[in-house]
């Protein structure tokens, strides 16, 4: 890979769970990378930190696309992509086989692009994940509960004013199956859990 490759890091629940993160079947959570300067996209087959082989997702040249977050959007047990365009504000959904696209489908559009999809996790237990934003002007959070593509409803979360604090992963810390934010302060270094129960911190 280039020097313009960028990892595109998702954190994952530590449970049966990290399918969602397994491209090929394996049971093991994989690597998938863009690069910024092409716009070429590729997945590392991983075992623990050994890089097994890769292969090359579809390129999209479009730099304002951006991978904002994975899961498993049709519930086929395999990994799909979330893309947001950065200029736009469209939003859409790569429905995957291991590294081919089978299809895909757009998501509802917010097109004040200070909205950013910050995280994917089931919120409400429905086996569905769902989308959480952070607002990176206002500080406001939202989840968007989802049915594939499908916005069923929202639901907003504590705000956090400080926009140095960003979300930077979910998962389940506490073990009660229900997913927590994960939070870095951009200037301090400083880092946090909020441990959630449903939308409530």
């Amino acid at each position: 890979m280039s020097a313009g490759a960028t990892y595109v890091f998702f954190t994952h629940k530590q449970t049966s769970e990290t399918h969602n993160n397994d491209f090929n079947g394996d049971n093991k959570p994989d690597l998938v990378w863009r690069n910024t300067a092409t716009g070429a996209n590729a997945v590392w087959y991983m075992d623990n930190t050994s890089r097994l082989n890769y292969a090359y997702l579809p390129t999209l040249t479009d730099q304002n696309w951006q991978i904002v977050g994975k899961g498993d959007f049709d519930a086929d047990g395999k990994t799909d992509l979330v893309w947001r365009n950065s200029a736009t504000g469209v939003n859409a959904l790569w429905y995957m086989d291991n590294n081919t696209r089978l299809s895909y489908e757009y998501l509802p559009s917010i097109t004040d692009t200070d909205w950013q999809i910050s995280g994917v996790d089931d919120f409400n237990a429905d086996d569905k994940p769902d989308l959480v934003w952070r607002h990176a002007t206002t500080g406001s959070n939202v989840v968007w509960y989802m049915d594939g593509a499908t916005q069923l409803s929202y639901e907003y979360l504590s705000s956090i004013t400080d926009t140095d604090w960003q979300i930077t992963g979910v998962g389940d810390f506490n073990a009660d199956d229900k997913p927590d934010l994960v939070w870095r302060h951009a200037t301090t270094g400083s880092n946090a859990v909020w441990y959630m129960r449903d939308v409530a911190k």
